[in-house]
């Protein structure tokens, strides 16, 4: 989620990696700490998550994490396990519309196992591609039915913005890395 904002090598290690993006995430204010070992146990995720529900587990666990993250603003919506169909959405996202007094912009985030690959010889992986028809899903369904979607999720377009998270890259001394480097 934080592509294209920060960088960081992994060959400096995944703690300081961890160390960075806690610290980018939380500009603390004075109501507003840093959890202590929030940088540890962000670092310990990144290295050993298996599953979705572990990230989304520990996001939820961290107070304020979610609104740094998703750079909400007070009157900003979000909403986690959102069931849309068949589907569920991981986080729906919504801006508040001051001139329009209602939410809009609709962002849906969609979470991926950490321990899944992105791509495989150039193709995506099986796990990228259900996280894909997952959105897709979600997208079609709210297009048939957008009075129930607007129910859960009020002004709640098919048109929404989706991220997928998935993966992470190996570790530079992992043998998947070794393997690319002889490639």
């Amino acid at each position: 989620m934080l592509a294209g904002r920060l960088a960081a090598s992994t060959a400096d290690g995944i703690d300081v990696v961890a160390r960075n993006i806690v610290q980018r995430i939380y500009l603390a204010s004075a109501d507003d700490a840093i959890v202590p070992g929030t940088a540890r146990r962000l670092a310990i995720l990144l290295s050993n998550a298996r599953a979705a529900s572990e990230v989304a587990t520990y996001v939820s666990e961290v107070s304020s994490l979610v609104a740094r993250l998703f750079k909400l603003h007070r009157q900003d919506f979000v909403r986690p396990g959102v069931r849309l169909g068949a589907d569920c959405v991981d986080y729906a996202v919504a801006r508040y519309q001051p001139t329009l007094r209602r939410l809009g912009d609709w962002w849906f985030i969609f979470l991926g196992s950490p321990a899944d690959a992105i791509m495989q010889d150039s193709m995506p992986t099986e796990a990228l591609t259900r996280l894909i028809q997952r959105a897709e899903a979600v997208r079609n369904w709210i297009a048939v039915n957008p009075h129930v979607a607007g129910q859960s999720l009020p002004n709640v377009r098919a048109t929404f913005r989706a991220t997928l998270v998935i993966g992470r890259r190996p570790q530079p001394e992992s043998e998947t890395a070794r393997i690319r480097m002889i490639k």
